[in-house]
């Protein structure tokens, strides 16, 4: 009787509706699309991306044999620092790939290490790319793996839902957020890495 429920569907559904007009006019659609990401927004404020190399933990040396991890953390955002995984091998084709990881509890780690997970929908995919000579770059996203807010994380759950209202109250919304991830470790793969040959790979959420 006094639940919020209905209350909070009757704001969504008479919310003021972003104006997308995405079929006939690109451009215009773009710019649309980046001011409800806020991705400009976020331009503003963020920080030089300077890489830096840190050790593995065992369990990220599960990749054996022909492939090569390496991990490193990069600072995208105020008080931000980002880590991001590297998958390679010897047999390189000068070509890269951003493996855009979907929904795990895992996280970016949990693309190329098994966890003793059955629902492998994505296991191994980055490391076959690296096997067949892409190298592989796996940015963890907001709301996964050790990107969570600590103050609401839990050992066996996504930090989504907290990580994501508090974008909200705060002006931002979490899809922006990561989207805005990935341009920083593109601008990084192709301005650092020196990569001009760059594809995009993603499950679920990624």
């Amino acid at each position: 009787m006094y639940c919020t429920d209905g209350f909070f569907d009757f704001l969504y559904e008479t919310r003021n509706k972003p104006d997308i007009k995405v079929m006939s006019d690109i451009d215009s659609g773009r710019e649309s699309l980046r001011r409800i990401l806020c991705i400009d927004r976020l331009g503003q404020i963020s920080e030089k991306a300077e890489a830096k190399c840190v050790d593995l933990s065992p369990a990220e040396r599960e990749p054996a044999g022909a492939v090569k991890v390496k991990r490193y953390e990069i600072r995208i955002l105020p008080n931000l620092t980002m880590p991001f995984w590297i998958l390679s091998s010897d047999a390189s084709n000068k070509k890269a790939v951003l493996y855009c990881h979907g929904h795990d509890k895992y996280g970016a780690k949990g693309a190329f290490i098994y966890h003793g997970k059955t629902d492998v929908f994505h296991r191994f995919v980055s490391v076959r790319l690296a096997e067949q000579g892409y190298t592989v770059i796996i940015p963890e996203f907001i709301g996964f793996g050790e990107m969570q807010y600590n103050r609401y994380k839990q050992e066996d759950q996504r930090g989504c839902y907290s990580n994501s209202a508090l974008a909200l109250l705060s002006g931002y919304n979490i899809a922006g957020l990561r989207v805005f991830q990935a341009m920083k470790m593109l601008d990084y793969i192709t301005d650092e890495m020196g990569f001009s040959d760059v594809s995009v790979f993603g499950t679920s959420g990624g």
